[in-house]
């Protein structure tokens, strides 16, 4: 049993094993020409680059091949965007990406025209997914400062401390200021807060 969940992970699904949708459209693509199926990548592969997708043509050039639905063709499409992403996330070798599509069910012929469209294109995806993933801001540094109030305009004799805090946090483009006050009360709950979130960071 172990042995047979080994050989279920794939090196392109991040050694994990393939979503059952798509094995649904994998059954899709064998119904395509060698052909048919070289120029249906040359038209998706752009789309992977951010630029808009013609269905028109997409459509015109697979029901040449077979006759499919539209979902078909949307599904087919799907699935070549997410195994090129998927493959290129992992950084996965050409030729096991061949080889791993052959054992869910795509001819060889087919996965011959995706190594090659995959190989060409493997660091172009890689630095264009780079470049156009999810930026995190951090933090940058923190300014405090206490002050103690003695009254104000309401109440006459406050005599409670204060606590101004500065957050700054760099972002992909500057560093972004956030400042606020807090009662001696409020700054322990937040202590109390972020020690608890740490302690959880740690353990994941």
């Amino acid at each position: 049993d172990e042995e047979k969940d080994q050989a279920m992970k794939f090196q392109f699904c991040g050694q994990l094993d393939a979503p059952d949708w798509i094995l649904n459209e994998i059954t899709v693509l064998i119904k395509l020409s060698a052909v048919r199926f070289k120029i249906f990548l040359g038209q998706v592969l752009p789309c992977l680059f951010g630029n808009p997708i013609d269905y028109t043509k997409i459509t015109d050039t697979l029901q040449k091949s077979a006759q499919l639905s539209t979902s078909d063709i949307k599904g087919a499409i799907a699935v070549i965007q997410w195994i090129m992403t998927s493959a290129a996330k992992y950084n996965t070798e050409p030729q096991i990406l061949s080889n791993e599509l052959q054992q869910l069910g795509l001819p060889k012929e087919l996965c011959d025209q995706l190594e090659k469209v995959y190989r060409d294109n493997r660091e172009k995806l890689r630095d264009h997914f780079t470049a156009n993933s999810l930026k995190i801001d951090r933090f940058d540094s923190l300014d405090w400062r206490v002050d103690y109030l003695i009254s104000s305009s309401s109440i006459k004799e406050l005599n409670e401390a204060s606590v101004q805090l500065k957050v700054n946090i760099q972002t992909s483009t500057k560093v972004e200021s956030h400042a606020f006050d807090l009662t001696p009360s409020k700054l322990r709950v937040l202590i109390s807060e972020l020690k608890a979130a740490q302690e959880l960071m740690e353990t994941m």
